[in-house]
């Protein structure tokens, strides 16, 4: 059933998400085509305001995409678990687990998605607007034969493995920060919907005291580990029987493990409050 849940999530979502990322390319390559019909020397007057326009389109599209990122993942839980539609979204033979699990899933592949759609974006507007901006040579100076990377023995220290491992265990990371930051808000909504009266403004204030919960106990996680916390755990290893390669996975793994704890501090009550105490009424 998770699967389903997550198509589920994709179609609902997906109907605000890809008008938005196509309009951010779509206005980046105006952006750039209208760049490069301006002439510096001579006053084209309708080109340079169109230039201005559709980069001031561009920048409020950036913009406009990340916020409704955000505004989707929150809007997705509150309508399907916590409005009207709770009531047939309880009623399918499905976890509260699969509910939450199903759109943790479909916002981080949203977030990206937003990413990875800003970063073309940008890279289309620059070849729109200089021509040969970044050419066969730029790749070659980077990864060719007599490259940066060859000239930095970088493939001495880490192995294809290592550069796979590192992606893979950056993803991960990526993931786990995507699942604390969704389940902050769906805990402060759970908690806040358990209540029969100012559910919004319960929500809101619950997740200020989240906040200031999460605070504390990284404060005094803090004050266990030392000023600078992991790093320094970090720092206590014996670096001296591992490799540099292997120090930095144990770094990603130890991130990881960090993330995936606040994550979890934020899942007990999401779920426990979803099961017990939701109130739809």
């Amino acid at each position: 059933m998770l699967g389903k849940l997550i198509k589920h999530e994709f179609r609902a979502s997906g109907r605000t998400m890809l008008p938005f990322l196509g309009a951010v390319l779509a206005l980046a390559v105006l952006a750039g085509i209208s760049a490069r019909m301006i002439d510096t020397d001579r006053d084209y007057g309708l080109l340079q305001v169109l230039f201005g326009l559709f980069i001031f389109l561009f920048v409020m599209g950036i913009i406009a995409v990340c916020v409704v990122a955000f505004v989707v993942m929150i809007q997705r839980f509150h309508k399907n678990l916590l409005n009207d539609e709770g009531y047939i979204s309880f009623t399918l033979p499905v976890t509260a687990d699969e509910h939450i699990f199903s759109k943790l899933i479909v916002s981080f592949i949203w977030f990206l998605a937003t990413g990875v759609v800003l970063m073309i974006a940008v890279l289309v507007m620059t070849l729109t607007t200089v021509p040969g901006a970044i050419g066969w040579e730029d790749f070659r100076g980077i990864f060719g034969p007599d490259g940066v990377l060859n000239a930095s023995r970088i493939w001495e220290v880490f192995s294809v493995w290592d550069i796979v491992g590192y992606v893979l265990e950056g993803i991960l990371t990526l993931f786990i920060i995507s699942c604390g930051m969704c389940l902050h808000f769906y805990a402060a909504m759970a908690i806040g919907y358990s209540f029969a009266n100012r559910k919004a403004l319960l929500s809101v204030v619950f997740y200020f005291v989240l906040s200031a919960v999460m605070s504390v106990l990284q404060n005094i996680a803090i004050s266990v580990t030392g000023n600078t916390g992991i790093f320094e755990a970090l720092s206590s290893i014996n670096m001296s029987n591992v490799s540099t390669s292997a120090a930095g996975h144990i770094a990603m793994l130890v991130i990881c493990g960090a993330g995936l704890l606040e994550a979890a501090l934020y899942y007990i009550p999401t779920t426990l409050c979803l099961r017990k105490r939701l109130n739809l009424a």
